[in-house]
């Protein structure tokens, strides 16, 4: 018994001879995520996810979708799962995964925004390029718990304030 996964959920008894009753809660060790990376439009995006769990430490494993982005993966149980949606051109998703409210099996579908890149000039009051102004990318509202670098901006203007931002969600306010 000992060494070999757990695949019950639910209230599990027993006693040790003339000891007292325990009465503990056995979890699933594993929980299955299914589900589809598609664009906005409804196209399907092969991609990858990743699923990040820290409940004793951080793990992170990387699962590659199939050409349609369905995905189907065996998680570990724990009691928060991040995951996270990314396909070449456009930006990631993430969806957090509480494990108080799942079932075996979880749906996860993305709909992700494609990529854009936004340039322009960053300059003071009277008009002169400001050089070496660092600019990031902020999206109102949106709480994220995993940025990619080259999704949040981070990028310096040269020494005319010219700077360009190469991975930008296009149709969402920055």
């Amino acid at each position: 018994m000992f060494g070999r996964r757990l695949r019950v959920s639910g209230i599990v008894s027993f006693s040790l001879g003339l000891g007292p009753l325990w009465v503990c809660r056995v979890q699933a060790s594993t929980v299955k995520l299914t589900g589809r990376i598609r664009a906005l439009d409804g196209a399907a995006l092969a991609g990858d996810v990743q699923v990040i769990s820290a409940a004793r430490y951080v793990q992170a494993r990387s699962y590659l979708t199939d050409q349609e982005g369905r995905f189907a993966i065996e998680a570990p149980a724990e009691p928060r799962l991040l995951v996270v949606a990314k396909a070449d051109g456009y930006i990631s998703a993430e969806r957090v995964v509480t494990m108080t409210e799942a079932g075996p099996e979880i749906q996860l579908d993305f709909r992700l925004y494609p990529a854009g890149t936004v340039s322009g000039r960053v300059s003071d009051d009277s008009g002169r390029p400001i050089a070496g102004a660092w600019v990031r990318v902020s999206y109102p509202g949106q709480v994220r718990r995993l940025v990619f670098e080259q999704e949040t901006g981070n990028v310096r203007s040269d020494d005319y304030g010219h700077f360009r931002l190469p991975l930008v969600a296009r149709g969402r306010v920055l």
